[in-house]
């Protein structure tokens, strides 16, 4: 009656037979102090509970997979209206509602880092009917591996990674920038210190409101996806930070519209005192201000959330992209997509172990380095869990 469990983080091995509880520490400083310990009737009665709660969550989950409860992993497109389940924890969280939402869905996860859902759902929920919930709150999905041939699933995660984001919000930043410094010359710079202006300008302050008017209106229609996430996600009962950022700068826009109304009546009117006063009320700059500096809060997140999934793409790639199975008594080599629980596989020494699994026959080293940072090869036998992308030294 030997069995094996985990009590923290120290890997014990409680023998019935024994007098004596072996605990295994993976410290030098700590091995005498734990090493043939007397026996504890109290600890060791405490591990077999907690050994008993382990063997029950695992027959629990034999139980699901033997009952047809099955797991479903949920890709976000990535779009200009589907991209605001990347701007902030309130999206995800929106999201994360509708789906719990939905009779049958267990657990819902959403990473803002690889635009993806998690979800564990038992029937009646469906694939389409957790898909239609995250449309319904505003946001796009489909089902992971859909329309996507066998052996394209790893390009599709790799793809999924890539950090198209930065690009994209560079050219907006430019192009932003290349027109609001002549708009913030014009109505802070004249404005406030004097400094020169055409004639044309200078003299004549509706043709600066109407200068300054065009110059925000083309910043907003380059950054219209604030306006367009922000608004959605509005009327879908879920506001963002999107939906705060497009508020403010269209207020700020409408207000400088109705005093540009108003000044036209003064000067209609051959008030040029107050046409001239007008020209001191209008926030044309603020609204262009705020999606500017909005747009380089989010260059910055893009740019450092790539840099991430940079790494990410590396562990990936770590992972051989071929599996060599034993179907029957031949040996095939398949993509690792196409390797299913129950498979046998070889691997050689000198090569990496394609997918998660157990070992069966045969004794090695196996270094583990890149997922836990030691870098001693750690002993396998018969029975010892490997992971996928360790690298079988001997």
């Amino acid at each position: 009656n030997t069995h094996y469990g985990h009590l923290g983080k120290e890997e014990c091995l409680v023998d019935s037979n024994q007098e004596k509880v072996d605990v295994e520490i993976g410290c030098e400083k700590c091995c005498p102090r734990y090493k043939n310990s007397p026996r504890d009737e109290k600890a060791v009665r405490l591990l077999q509970n907690r050994l008993n709660r382990m063997i029950g969550q695992l027959n629990g989950i034999k139980n699901m997979v033997e009952g047809n409860r099955y797991c479903g992993d949920i890709l976000t497109q990535v779009a200009a209206v589907e991209s605001a389940l990347q701007t902030c924890a309130a999206c995800s969280a929106h999201v994360e509602k509708a789906v719990a939402a939905v009779p049958g869905v267990e657990e819902v996860t959403v990473s803002l880092l690889t635009n993806s859902m998690h979800v564990a759902f038992d029937r009646p929920a469906t694939a389409q009917e957790i898909c239609s919930a995250v449309a319904s709150a505003g946001y796009g999905a489909e089902l992971e591996g859909s329309a996507r041939g066998k052996g394209q699933s790893r390009m599709a995660a790799r793809e999924a990674l890539e950090d198209h984001e930065t690009p994209k919000l560079m050219k907006r930043l430019i192009a932003s920038l290349c027109l609001l410094l002549p708009l913030m010359y014009v109505s802070m710079g004249h404005k406030m210190w004097g400094w020169p202006v055409p004639t044309a300008l200078g003299e004549n302050p509706m043709a600066i409101g109407l200068y300054e008017m065009l110059l925000a209106g083309l910043i907003m229609v380059i950054n219209q996806r604030f306006f367009i996430s922000g608004f959605q996600s509005l009327m879908h009962g879920g506001p963002n930070m999107d939906t705060l950022v497009s508020m403010g700068s269209v207020a700020a826009f409408g207000y400088s519209v109705a005093i540009l109304f108003s000044m036209s009546s003064a000067l209609l009117g051959g008030n040029l005192e107050g046409a001239a006063h007008y020209a001191h009320e209008l926030y044309f700059e603020s609204a262009a201000m705020i999606l500017t500096l909005i747009t380089v809060g989010k260059l910055l997140e893009a740019y450092s959330k790539g840099k991430t999934t940079n790494a990410i793409k590396g562990l990936m790639d770590l992972a051989p992209k071929t599996a060599h199975v034993l179907r029957g008594a031949q040996e095939a080599t398949v993509p690792v997509e196409e390797v299913r629980v129950g498979d046998t596989f070889l691997v050689r020494p000198g090569e990496s172990i394609p997918v998660d699994g157990r070992v069966l026959a045969g004794e090695s080293a196996v270094n583990e380095a890149a997922l836990t940072g030691e870098s001693l090869p750690v002993d396998k036998a018969p029975g010892s869990l490997v992971s996928a992308a360790t690298l079988n030294q001997n």
